[in-house]
């Protein structure tokens, strides 16, 4: 099968969303599909994977239309996987008439929408609004169109959504998306290691220059905003006078040699510097796409700690590197849809934003093996259930088919 890939960012860009993105076409290639990546263009851009990269667009505005419809004939593909998030298509309207561009030119691919966050379109410029404006004029009689997302709601075959929270959202301004939804959870974008033995821990530690008796707590990402960083660096400093030797492990973070921080990253540091407690955090470097050395790393570590902002979520790729790396996890108590996640059984919750109850629940777990037994046996449940890569290529198989 012919599948066209639409995935503004792509490695080493550092997004989730670029790894998801390279991820997903190197295994739609691997299973003998002819796969197309239309991508932004990007300096030094990984090597494909089995399948061809087209890193070739300007940007996703009005002006793109014909550049991007050249593209689409190009691939002739009978599958358009278009993996949306609205920020890294520039937060204009452009993409989310993909359902109309596809009509209008005649085209019988089957377009599949895989929602990584609910949120569409930005308002715009003036320029943006009247094209918006436009298209629901002419639309508005054929097909149902959204303001923030044009007709990807009404026109797309199938609507996939990384968790039910996104799925709740977009199905609320579309009721008929529900008939046309299915979940696709982020499997972990992380090469686990061949050997998980007690001497591979042990030989971890040692490369990090942790002491033997060290309490390790891991985070996982990209340090952005909303993912809990400073209350997690606030928990560490309340946790030092136990006298406990405590560390964490900010790994992941996609940090090359020679590029600077991102501004963020730059202020947690400040933070920690600050708090006093710099000397417990570890900092290691980024890895290329497929390599296992972050899973090595994460080796080290006792109990991953993922204080959202806003709560568990199943469309946190972290979650699921977390859940394969075999470890505890401590996160923030989820929203109501998000019922993959039960306290004290796959997770150990806690109020977001609360660094007390964060350090209560890192102490509780260094003291009870029972439950950090329990809690590791139920993150390999969760891991199976729901961020499995066989399952998430299955449900892309079935989503491909008329």
């Amino acid at each position: 099968m012919r599948i066209l890939v639409i995935a503004p960012s792509y490695p080493p860009a550092k997004t989730g969303e670029a790894e998801h993105g390279f991820q997903i076409s190197a295994r739609l290639a691997r299973s003998g599909h002819k796969v197309t990546v239309l991508s932004n263009r990007h300096e030094d851009p990984l090597p494909p994977d089995g399948f061809e990269l087209q890193a070739m667009m300007q940007g996703w505005k009005w002006q793109q239309v014909p550049s991007l419809w050249r593209h689409i004939q190009r691939a002739d593909p009978e599958v358009v996987l278009l993996i949306y998030t609205a920020w890294l298509f520039d937060g204009h309207p452009m993409i989310t008439f993909l359902p109309t561009l596809l009509r209008r030119r005649r085209s019988k691919a089957r377009l599949l929408t895989l929602y990584e966050i609910a949120d569409g379109s930005a308002p715009g410029d003036l320029f943006a609004r009247a094209g918006r404006k436009l298209l629901k004029l002419l639309e508005r009689r054929i097909i149902r169109t959204d303001h923030d997302h044009g007709t990807l709601l009404s026109g797309s075959h199938r609507i996939l959504a990384l968790g039910p929270s996104i799925l709740s959202i977009l199905v609320k301004r579309d009721p008929t998306v529900a008939g046309r939804a299915m979940l696709l959870p982020p499997p972990p974008l992380l090469a686990a290691p061949a050997d998980m033995s007690e001497a591979a821990r042990r030989g971890a530690r040692s490369q990090l220059g942790l002491p033997d008796d060290a309490f390790v707590l891991a985070y996982f990402g990209f340090v952005y905003s909303g993912k809990g960083v400073d209350t997690l660096l606030h928990a560490l400093k309340s946790l030092l006078p136990s006298g406990h030797p405590t560390y964490l492990l900010m790994a992941g973070g996609g940090r090359t040699e020679g590029q600077a921080l991102a501004p963020f990253e730059v202020q947690m540091r400040e933070l920690a510097a600050n708090l006093g407690v710099a000397h417990r955090v570890i900092w290691p470097s980024g890895y290329s796409s497929g390599s296992d050395a972050q899973g090595r790393e994460l080796l080290a570590a006792d109990v991953a700690t993922l204080p959202f902002d806003d709560g568990a979520e199943l469309r946190r790729s972290s979650l699921a590197v977390m859940a394969a790396a075999n470890l505890p996890i401590i996160t923030t108590t989820p929203g109501r849809d998000e019922t993959a996640f039960v306290d004290g059984h796959n997770v150990l919750l806690c109020p977001p934003r609360d660094p007390s109850a964060l350090a209560a629940a890192a102490s509780r777990l260094l003291n009870d093996a029972a439950l950090r037994n329990r809690l590791r046996e139920g993150a390999r449940q969760l891991s199976e259930e729901w961020f499995s890569w066989d399952a998430t290529m299955r449900q892309l198989e079935r989503a491909c088919q008329p």
